[in-house]
């Protein structure tokens, strides 16, 4: 299909790939383009071209660095400073030793070409299951990993959120974002009850829990795509990115609701209210927290601005948890990072505002990257992984997990696939759609253990054992099942998107400029010749 040069991805000539002319998207003149930025000059956008680049033998050796300097530095503070929290077996030195094995981990993942958090997750899992070096990590310490990990992934997503493709591709992105997710739900929690015996709360759950897309390979493998040209001309890596922003959101909200009444105080009325709750004090929170980062006078640097939306982002987080409204923490996070980056980029915020700032989104996502490459995303993975216990795990629960995984994976594609109706795309490419939107890392690793540590929680083992026991092994067949859904489906979803897309979509001449669909095309650059 030819395009034209001037024009937004996924627009043709005439026509969208979804089915709308340019008179409905809106083409922009040729001086607008001018003023357009190039997906390849987005800040995030470089950083990932430039760790594509870096050969996986430099990142090793960079991992080693990084680790010798910990190393070092840990043992200063134990010989030195004599700070026996960091003693061996102790909750530091395992916090420690999963940091160090899940760098060393990612980096040996990617020399094989798997994706790196599937090499920290497995580290997480040796230390657990090769003699247990990490045993002295306490469970308060875990679930603080973990809420960070999610607030850390849910800014991001939603400082990237393209708000503007949504538009253009209209009713594609939300077919894409709700149908298959919520359709893998309900499969994931027929199958719980029926071959976990669980209760259908809870097993619903585990179905929000496995239902989420994982960001963390869904959107670099389309960066990588689109920054080659493949499907550029019908907008699939647009199509995907868009609609992963928003899977995630989907997942947490159904997980939010459900788990609150699956383990809870047993106060029907309050769970059935808690969903709705957590939304309210999420927007509500959130848009607050917006509203005070769009005083630009005051946050008047880069580094200001993404101090300011981290602090915002923990305190939200961690208080809301200790309220037991931990969801919404997490949309508070997601609906603050949203808009600030669109009163920003409009420059709101009245006489406190120096007025738009078209790049300061895309400078906090970079920074929180950075956060998540180095700190949130090896404590995250390597802490899932040490949560899986193969001593205490039966070969018929493994069993059984597989099967939830492969048919809740089978049920999402082909609902994916007919999601993409009515739109322009070939076979081949509503297939590839269809099977890039299986892979499951980010919201399984943060979530996976939330049941299990609510049960302990909440249910009291000494004044009803029959019920304590029963709803730990709940809990812990929705950690195992969890772990392996990112264990089979984050290496095939990585290899369906790098052998796939080439195969199957069609590329843009390397001559041929592109403009990418949302925000950056309001960018601030100097005209190109």
């Amino acid at each position: 299909m030819p395009v034209h040069p001037h024009d937004d991805i996924g627009l043709s000539n005439s026509t969208t790939a979804w089915g709308q002319n340019e008179s409905e998207v809106g083409v922009r003149s040729v001086s607008s383009v001018r003023r357009g930025m190039t997906w390849a000059k987005r800040p995030f956008a470089k950083m990932y071209l430039r760790s594509l680049r870096e050969s996986p033998k430099d990142g090793l050796f960079k991992a080693l660095a990084y680790i010798t300097i910990a190393v070092l530095l840990y043992i200063g503070m134990v010989f030195v400073f004599e700070i026996h929290y960091f003693v061996p077996y102790d909750n530091g030195f395992a916090v420690v030793l999963l940091w160090a094995s899940s760098m060393v981990g990612g980096q040996l993942a990617r020399l094989v070409g798997l994706p790196q958090l599937l090499g920290m997750l497995c580290a997480g899992i040796l230390l657990k299951n090769a003699g247990d070096p990490v045993r002295g990590l306490h469970g308060e310490v875990s679930a603080a990993i973990r809420a960070f990990g999610l607030m850390n992934i849910l800014m991001r997503g939603g400082l990237e959120m393209d708000l503007g493709a949504v538009k253009r591709m209209g009713w594609a992105v939300i077919r894409l974002t709700v149908l298959p997710g919520v359709t893998e739900a309900f499969t994931g929690a027929a199958l719980g009850v029926a071959l976990f015996q669980m209760p259908f709360f809870l097993a619903l759950s585990m179905g929000f829990i496995l239902a989420a897309v994982s960001p963390a390979v869904v959107v670099g493998g389309m960066f990588d795509l689109q920054s080659r040209g493949y499907g550029v001309a019908e907008g699939i890596p647009s199509l995907v990115v868009a609609a992963a922003s928003f899977d995630d959101v989907v997942a947490i909200s159904g997980f939010s609701m459900c788990i609150g009444l699956a383990i809870g105080t047993g106060n029907i009325v309050l769970e059935a209210l808690h969903g709705p709750i957590n939304i309210v004090a999420g927007v509500s929170f959130g848009a607050m927290g917006a509203c005070l980062l769009s005083c630009t006078r005051i946050w008047d640097s880069r580094a200001k601005r993404c101090i300011v939306l981290l602090l915002l982002g923990v305190g939200f987080t961690f208080s809301s948890k200790l309220a037991h409204f931990s969801g919404a923490g997490a949309l508070a996070s997601l609906v603050m990072a949203a808009a600030s980056a669109q009163l920003w980029a409009a420059g709101s915020g009245g006489p406190l505002s120096v007025g738009p700032l078209k790049h300061a989104a895309h400078e906090a996502e970079e920074d929180l990257c950075a956060v998540w490459r180095f700190v949130a995303e090896p404590l995250l993975f390597s802490v899932i992984g040490a949560a899986l216990d193969f001593s205490k795990v039966s070969a018929d629960s493994v069993e059984k997990a597989i099967c939830v995984i492969l048919v809740g994976v089978v049920v999402r594609c082909a609902v994916a696939f007919f999601a993409t109706c009515g739109t322009a795309l070939v076979f081949r490419e509503r297939l590839f759609v269809a099977l890039a939107w299986m892979p499951k890392a980010t919201v399984q690793a943060a979530l996976a253990s939330y049941p299990l540590d609510l049960a302990r929680e909440m249910i009291s083992k000494d004044e009803d054992p029959d019920k304590f026991a029963r709803y730990e092994a709940y809990g812990s067949a929705i950690l195992t099942t969890a772990v392996f859904s990112i264990l089979i489906t984050a290496p095939a979803g990585l290899l369906v998107i790098q052998w796939l897309g080439p195969l199957w979509l069609q590329q843009v001449p390397a001559e041929t400029k592109v403009v990418p669909v949302g925000r950056a095309d309001t960018e601030d650059v100097k005209d190109t010749p």
